[in-house]
């Protein structure tokens, strides 16, 4: 077995359904040691929750979750689409993992204390992790790496989009990035086997991966996900099937220039970010089959499946 790795997950789960993948990914991940999740953007204390029943359902109480910041440096949050995966919620509003502390605080304590160096795992707009950055600067000691799916290389893409300012500011921070962008991203789809496979699974985390899944589809076009921030993860665990090259990523601020967000790349030697350019999806396709599937870590007496909603 590969050597145990800490991750701290800061994630904008609710709006796609990659974080969800990503998570569940995580907590299925027996070389993970999942010590925390923040969430960030808009609505973070329904984040929270979808993060907290997800814990539930895997029987990880013990993993605490903290509401982030929902307002980006510069811009509005971009609101109104968390309702639909909240819809697991059914009404419900306490979960015993949900901390109520101010998020710097909650995120230094939890990577300070965990004894040996922490990946920081980013799949969402950078506002928590840029404020982490600025306010507890000693964090880099205590952090290996951070690995973010976001940025395009010469493009717009969503987390970089939603707060331009908190991706300049990590972008700029001199801290060791592996970064992977949508350019790699976008590539990967979810095999319609997998999907079929978590709802006729007796594994009720399954279940609500699948339901997850269904909520996500009423509002997308396509009716497979891309596996964007599973990929993240799949960088931690399996960081062979990737391959990086050193870049200099500027991250525009002017309108007049170009969109906001818009990241530029040039490679770069001296740079402390690794920039994901070639992928092995295949294999990737193996690991996230494999890790998705198998059954979950702590589920030994199996419960009742969920009522499986329908999904094409």
């Amino acid at each position: 077995m590969s050597p145990i790795k800490s991750v701290f997950l800061d994630t904008d789960i609710g709006d796609d359904i990659d974080d969800a993948l990503a998570l569940a990914m995580l907590l299925n991940s027996p070389e993970v040691d999942l010590l925390g999740i923040s969430t960030v953007h808009g609505e973070v204390e329904t984040r929270s929750r979808i993060a907290a029943a997800m814990l539930e359902e895997w029987n990880r109480r013990q993993i605490p979750v903290c509401n982030g910041f929902g307002q980006p440096y510069n811009k509005n949050p971009r609101t109104g689409f968390v309702q639909y995966q909240g819809r697991i919620l059914r009404g419900r509003l306490e979960f015993e993992s949900i901390i109520r502390q101010p998020l710097i605080r909650f995120m230094s304590q939890r990577i300070k204390s965990a004894g040996r160096p922490v990946i920081l795992l980013g799949i969402g707009p950078l506002t928590n992790i840029a404020r982490l950055i600025q306010a507890d600067p000693a964090i880099s000691g205590c952090l290996s790496e951070i690995v973010l799916m976001g940025a395009g290389i010469n493009r717009i893409e969503w987390n970089f989009e939603m707060d331009p300012e908190a991706a300049d500011i990590v972008m700029r921070a001199g801290l060791p990035v592996r970064l992977i962008p949508v350019n790699i991203t976008e590539k990967s789809v979810m095999d319609r086997d997998v999907l079929h496979a978590l709802r006729d699974s007796e594994h009720s985390a399954h279940n609500m991966l699948y339901e997850l899944v269904c909520h996500w589809q009423e509002i997308h076009n396509s009716d497979l996900p891309i596996l964007h921030d599973p990929l993240a993860v799949g960088a931690i665990l399996r960081p062979d099937l990737f391959q990086f090259q050193p870049m200099a990523i500027n991250v525009n601020l002017d309108p007049a220039v170009n969109a906001r967000g818009y990241s530029s790349a040039k490679s770069d030697p001296r740079s402390s970010i690794q920039a994901c350019v070639l992928c092995d999806y295949e294999g990737f396709s193996g690991l996230y089959r494999n890790i998705t599937l198998a059954p979950p870590r702590t589920d030994a007496a199996l419960r009742a499946p969920r009522k499986k909603p329908v999904a094409t």
